[in-house]
C-alpha cells in the first residue's frame, strides 16, 4: 500500500512543504488566539506528527504568544501569512 503525500504551501508561496500519511488529529478551532492568528471566525487544523513533515522550500519564522488560557503557544509564520502553530 503506498503512503498519501500532500503538499501545501503558504498564500505568498515563501514556504512550501510535504506531510506524508495520514493525518493524526483534524480539529474546528472558533477560540480568540486562532481567530485573531488567522482572521477568520473559523479555522481548521491538520495535525501530523514531526517525523511526517518536511519544509520544501523556504524557513518560517517563529514566535511564541501567551495564549487566554495561559498556555505558551509558538506559532510560525511565512513572510506574509501564518502557517502553523505547536502547543
Amino acid at each position: 500500500m503506498e503512503s498519501t503525500i500532500e503538499t501545501g504551501a503558504c498564500f505568498c508561496g515563501a514556504i512550501a512543504a510535504e506531510m506524508q500519511g495520514d493525518p493524526f488529529w483534524i480539529c474546528f478551532d472558533h477560540d480568540d488566539d486562532c481567530r485573531r492568528a488567522i482572521g477568520s471566525p473559523l479555522t481548521i487544523w491538520i495535525g501530523y506528527r514531526p517525523d511526517q513533515f518536511r519544509l520544501t522550500r523556504g524557513q518560517p519564522r517563529e514566535f511564541s504568544k501567551t495564549r487566554a488560557s495561559s498556555a505558551a503557544s509558538a506559532r510560525n509564520a511565512a513572510p506574509r501569512s501564518p502557517i502553523a502553530t505547536r502547543d
